[in-house]
């Protein structure tokens, strides 16, 4: 038991979306590039180095084929602990066709994926497997995605969240650990996504944010509570009153890190409806795969009258260790 829980919050850290913003703006022979980065990112993709010549050094331009020689402009905090970095490319003459390739990306996680948006274009994506870009006129003839691949992207990033977020899993799990009837337990998972789409709208619209040293607290001592619950309910039939003030919390632990990227406000409505479509879609893929099993667990008496106490009590003991762990180390 204490080797799950010191596992559990050894790696269900503060929320990460692994996305980055790259604005990229042709003005005659000169393109010049803002690109935000969640902090912590940058520092983990470039531990002790300096991230701006890093990030610059990584990002080859050429224009109509003649490499564009990069210079630093500068790197600055700014608000919502991200990182900007601020750079130009001097082209011989006004390029008809610009080549980027965003190398800098071997340096982060494997699933990172850098939004660009280059002049007044729909935004495209790239990754570490798709790393090029062509742009003729101002118009992507090559990328990694379009305006309806960026919502898939999202689509995807809301899956890979659910997926990824030990915090949310273990809430989840929590939950359904009891058991109830299928209608209830879809019932509970859907008010959490309610919930979690509210608070990260207001938010990501910067109309209300409380602060992560709040709030990632509070996600982990929701964990604990529904946890010790467990000892006292028989089903999940009415949980979706816990799971709905719950996931208002929630949405607030992943608004830090959309914040981060810094999404033109534009795009934010369109993200927000990918990104929790496909918080869903991986909330009810989860509670696909736990309901078998846990149906089977249920028809055994010791599992009833003890399995569910033991596994119970792991699942509180974590979310005690998580809340006291991000207490004394903020996110």
């Amino acid at each position: 038991m204490t080797l799950v829980i010191a596992l559990f919050a050894r790696r269900a850290a503060a929320h990460e979306l692994d996305l980055s913003q790259g604005r990229y703006t042709l003005d005659g022979a000169t393109l010049r590039a803002s690109l935000v980065f969640a902090a912590p990112d940058v520092a983990s993709a470039f531990p002790g180095g300096d991230a701006g010549l890093a990030v610059v050094s990584g990002l080859r331009v050429r224009g109509d084929g003649t490499p564009c020689p990069a210079a630093l402009d500068g790197v600055q905090a700014i608000e919502g602990d991200a990182t900007r970095i601020d750079a130009h490319f001097s082209c011989g003459a006004a390029p008809a066709v610009v080549d980027l390739d965003f190398d800098f990306l071997d340096h982060f996680t494997p699933g990172h994926r850098h939004i660009v948006t280059f002049g007044a274009r729909a935004p495209e994506l790239v990754t570490r497997s798709a790393p090029h870009l062509v742009v003729a006129a101002g118009v992507a003839l090559r990328g990694s995605a379009t305006e309806g691949g960026s919502f898939v992207a999202m689509l995807r990033t809301g899956v890979e969240h659910i997926l990824t977020g030990y915090d949310h899993l273990a809430f989840l799990l929590a939950l359904v650990l009891v058991g109830g009837r299928p209608r209830a337990l879809v019932a509970v998972v859907t008010a959490f996504t309610v919930a979690h789409s509210l608070t990260l709208g207001l938010a990501a619209l910067h109309v209300f944010t409380p602060s992560p040293r709040v709030v990632e607290p509070v996600i982990a001592l929701s964990i604990a509570y529904v946890a010790v619950e467990n000892f006292f309910v028989k089903d999940a039939s009415r949980r979706w009153r816990v799971t709905f003030p719950f996931g208002l919390v929630h949405g607030f632990g992943f608004a830090s890190a959309l914040a981060a990227i810094d999404l033109p406000r534009e795009r934010i409505p369109v993200a927000l409806l990918a990104f929790n479509l496909g918080v869903e879609i991986g909330q009810l893929a989860v509670l696909g795969v736990l309901a078998a099993p846990l149906y089977f667990l249920r028809k055994s008496a010791w599992f009833r009258d003890r399995g569910v106490r033991i596994a119970s009590a792991m699942l509180a003991g974590a979310g005690l260790v998580l809340f006291v762990r991000r207490l004394i180390v903020p996110p």
